[in-house]
C-alpha cells in the first residue's frame, strides 16, 4: 500500500438555458474556456489520474471529458456514478473508497456544496471556503482506497481558473 492521489474537481461553469432541466445543463462559454485552461494545467501535473468518476449531470460529464483528455485517458477510464449527482461529502468519500487498489491516482468530478465540504473534511480543517467552478484540489494519503477517511488526507495543492491566470 503506497500513496494514493485523489483529485476532487468541481464541474466547470454551466449555462442555464430556458427549458433545460438541471441534469442536462451544458457548460457555458466560460465553462468551456475553463476546461481548456484547466485541462492544460492538469496535463502538466505529476500525478495524473488513471480513473475518473463523474456525476451523470451533463456539465460534470463535459468537465470529466476535459479531465480525461488532460490525463491522456481512454473513454472507458471515465465512469459515471449516479450517486455523485449532488453528493454530499460522505457520498464523495464513499466513491473514493470504492476505487480499485491498482489505481494509484483518481479524480472525482462533482458538485458543490459537497465538493467543498469533502475537501475540508479530508484535510481535517477548513481550507477552502468555496471550491469554485473547475476548481481542482489534489489530496494524498497513504493506504488503501477503502480505508481513506475524513482528515486522513494531506492537501498537496489546488488550482482554480482565476488563480491560473495570475499564478500560471
Amino acid at each position: 500500500m503506497g500513496t494514493k492521489t485523489l483529485w476532487l474537481i468541481r464541474h466547470a461553469k454551466s449555462g442555464w438555458p430556458p427549458g433545460v432541466g438541471d441534469l442536462w445543463r451544458p457548460l457555458a462559454e466560460r465553462g468551456q474556456r475553463q476546461g481548456a485552461a484547466m485541462g492544460a494545467w492538469l496535463a502538466g501535473q505529476d500525478a495524473p489520474a488513471r480513473r475518473v468518476l463523474t456525476s451523470p449531470a451533463r456539465r460534470a460529464k463535459d468537465t470529466a471529458a476535459y479531465v480525461r483528455d488532460a490525463f491522456g485517458l481512454a473513454e472507458q477510464d471515465v465512469m459515471e456514478r449516479t450517486a455523485l449527482y449532488h453528493a454530499g461529502a460522505s457520498g464523495l468519500l464513499e466513491a473514493a473508497q470504492s476505487l480499485p487498489e491498482h489505481i494509484a491516482a483518481a479524480a472525482i468530478v462533482g458538485h458543490n456544496p459537497g465538493m467543498t465540504h469533502c475537501v475540508n473534511l479530508l484535510a481535517g480543517e477548513p481550507l477552502v471556503a468555496n471550491l469554485v467552478t473547475f476548481g481542482a484540489v489534489r489530496c494524498e494519503f497513504i493506504g488503501a482506497w477503502c480505508s481513506v477517511t475524513f482528515d486522513s488526507a494531506r492537501l498537496v495543492g489546488w488550482m482554480t481558473p482565476k488563480r491560473l491566470k495570475t499564478h500560471g
